[in-house]
């Protein structure tokens, strides 16, 4: 068995080790399962987001935030902090395991915050970052243009890699020379092969209102490739499927899917071929979409997608219904799609969850708003969902699901008093917890970040275990990661 949580079962006389409970802490990782750092590099970096965890090999992970020094008002920067697979900051990588991005020109007055990583088959780093332009985007969750970087496998900055040679901003094609590249987390990032080209996600502003997207790929010296797209990148959108101002979601190898939020309570997908051209034997000539609520004032928000083991794209999110005096509801949905665009009917074809055949509306698990934000596809087939469960300022939760292949619901995951589900914050007193981003580790773990909304509050981390090891002998106990 693979895996490393266990507790201590008493039997008569003796005590064993025994596995822990799918979707619980693991006791190995940080401090009972919790990895918090209120600061880093020996105390001269105060980390303040926490927008992506990247999963690396033997189980060490990059989280990517911002930061500032300690003590100071100055503007956030890109921060890269690489883990070991217990949670200790990688001393080999950095200083003392964390990276913080200078303030280069272009980045030094209003800040910027990393918002995803591709690691190359030759250990480089790319990093995508939101850099804000004004105070007004400074002061909130918009950011004016996707800002690139790249890093050695140690943690270094690569002086001349970039859209012009050296690190800035990638120009999608927009009259002002000027992009939007998202809000966490949102912002996107992917390798496409193993030469280092890479593809990142934003949308042109130049057009207000018009709901288009925008693609860029990269050489492998971080300038545009011109062979994709037009010049080395495209636009899409219009009124399919794509909300206005909306980056893409995720960004996954060849061909290339992606998952923009949708119009109201439309969510969509669209899928490129490799030279950047719609495929049309995918979905509606490229395009791909399912409802998740009737309701008039609903607007659907996708959190992630993902690829399952027979190549079917799953796509969560949440929908929010607005209602008198500011007031929202937010429900956690799940669509599947199968490999040719449609929506796959099985899903939740026993109508476990609301919603119609295909999408699950996970409603009623807790008595405050959730909202997915991550999706994640196990080897086994079952799903992992996770985002933010109670929307109250200073409520803040984080809240992972599990599912079966069918979208029931998986009790095995959780703690045994709610089976199929775990709340939790990562807080010592139990505070709020802003998500971040959950992934799996790939070696039989699952790993749920964020940071935490009070001064010096700093960012976390928490294992859960995922050991992919179940008593049903009607189901499969022999997939990997």
């Amino acid at each position: 068995m693979r895996g490393y949580g266990f507790i201590l079962v008493a039997l008569g006389s003796s005590a064993v080790a025994a596995p822990a409970r799918d979707g619980t802490l693991d006791p190995s990782f940080g401090n009972s399962g919790i990895a918090r750092f209120e600061t880093l590099a020996d105390g001269a970096i105060a980390p303040s987001l926490l927008n992506r965890i990247v999963p690396m090999a033997g189980g060490h992970a990059l989280l990517l935030g911002a930061g500032r020094r300690p003590g100071t008002s100055e503007p956030l920067l890109p921060l890269v902090v690489r883990i070991d697979r217990h949670g200790a900051p990688d001393p080999a990588f950095g200083t003392a395991g964390a990276y913080l991005l200078p303030a280069l020109p272009g980045i030094d007055i209003f800040g910027a915050r990393a918002f995803g990583a591709a690691v190359l088959a030759d250990g480089r780093i790319v990093v995508v970052s939101g850099v804000a332009k004004d105070q007004f985007s400074a002061n909130t969750s918009y950011d004016d243009c996707a800002w690139v970087f790249a890093m050695t496998s140690t943690g270094s900055l690569i002086a001349d890699y970039g859209p012009t040679g050296a690190p800035g901003c990638v120009d999608f094609g927009d009259s002002s020379g000027v992009t939007y590249q998202g809000t966490p987390p949102v912002g996107s990032i992917a390798v496409v092969d193993a030469d280092g080209r890479v593809l990142v996600g934003g949308y042109p502003h130049d057009l207000p209102g018009s709901g288009e997207s925008a693609l860029a790929r990269l050489a492998p010296d971080g300038r545009l490739d011109l062979g994709f797209g037009a010049q080395g990148r495209l636009r899409f959108g219009g009124s399919r499927f794509v909300q206005p101002s909306a980056a893409p979601g995720f960004l996954a190898g060849a061909p290339v899917l992606v998952a923009p939020a949708g119009v109201g309570a439309q969510c969509g997908v669209v899928r490129f071929g490799v030279d950047g051209v719609l495929d049309p034997t995918y979905g509606d000539q490229g395009f791909a979409g399912a409802a998740w609520t009737t309701l008039q004032d609903a607007r659907s928000v996708i959190g992630g997608i993902a690829l399952d083991r027979q190549g079917r794209a799953l796509v969560a999110g949440y929908s929010r219904t607005f209602f008198g005096g500011g007031t929202t509801i937010c429900d956690s949905c799940v669509t599947r799609f199968l490999p040719n665009g449609s929506i796959d009917l099985t899903f939740n074809a026993a109508g476990t969850w609301p919603g119609p055949p295909g999408s699950a509306l996970i409603v009623a698990v807790e008595q405050a708003a959730a909202a997915t934000l991550s999706v994640m596809a196990r080897a086994d087939g079952r799903v992992i969902l996770a985002g933010t469960a109670g929307g109250m300022p200073g409520e803040e939760h984080l809240l992972a699901l599990a599912l079966r292949e069918d979208a029931t619901s998986e009790t095995r995951f959780g703690p045994e008093s709610t089976p199929g589900r775990l709340r939790l914050t990562l807080a010592p007193d139990g505070g709020a917890t802003i998500f971040g981003d959950a992934v799996l580790s790939g070696d039989g773990g699952v790993l749920l970040g964020g940071w935490l909304p009070i001064p010096g509050g700093g960012i976390a981390v928490a294992r859960l275990v995922d050991d992919l090891v179940f008593s049903d002998s009607a189901e499969s106990t022999s997939a990997t990661n």
